[in-house]
């Protein structure tokens, strides 16, 4: 299964690089983020709590995810060595009903990675991407739990 994660990180990676030249939207994002489709994002290492109050800080929200190929773009951010892909946070919630799962920045929560029923916890409201080796899937954590997180923003956001 790790093998998996890391091959499709390199895939993705490979590509990327290969687009860069061509893709003037990674211009449009601020110093240090990076872009994918229309939004651009960063990974934030220092550990903090649900860390919403600091993407609002930089004019954006904890990522949200759409799709496998956002997924896998998202991990890719986080990657801190070969095998080291560390738990982080992203910008999932049922806090305001439980297991009524929700993105923070308000976009439609209909693409999901859970691991099993692992979003079901008691006083588990937050979203957190569990990218151990043998887990490569999303689960609830307690909020106050601290975790490096991913940040994104609209690239429109940016352009205005």
């Amino acid at each position: 299964c790790c093998n998996v994660v890391l091959f499709l990180v390199y895939i993705y990676d490979i590509y990327s690089d290969e687009d860069s030249d061509e893709d003037s939207d990674e211009d449009n994002c601020p110093e240090e983020w990076s872009s994918f489709q229309d939004q651009c994002y960063i990974y934030i290492e220092t550990e903090k709590s649900w860390a919403e109050f600091y993407c609002q800080f930089d004019g954006a929200n904890l990522a949200s995810v759409h799709s496998p190929e956002e997924n896998v773009f998202v991990q890719s951010l986080t990657r801190g060595g070969a095998h080291n892909f560390p738990e982080t946070w992203l910008g999932g919630t049922d806090a305001l009903r439980p297991e009524f799962w929700l993105w923070i920045d308000g976009s439609n929560f209909h693409y999901e990675n859970w691991k099993h029923d692992d979003h079901k916890g008691e006083n588990e409201h937050c979203l957190k991407m569990n990218y151990e080796c043998e887990d490569v899937h999303w689960t609830a954590a307690p909020c106050n739990q601290t975790l490096p997180f991913v940040c994104s923003k609209s690239l429109k956001d940016d352009n205005d």
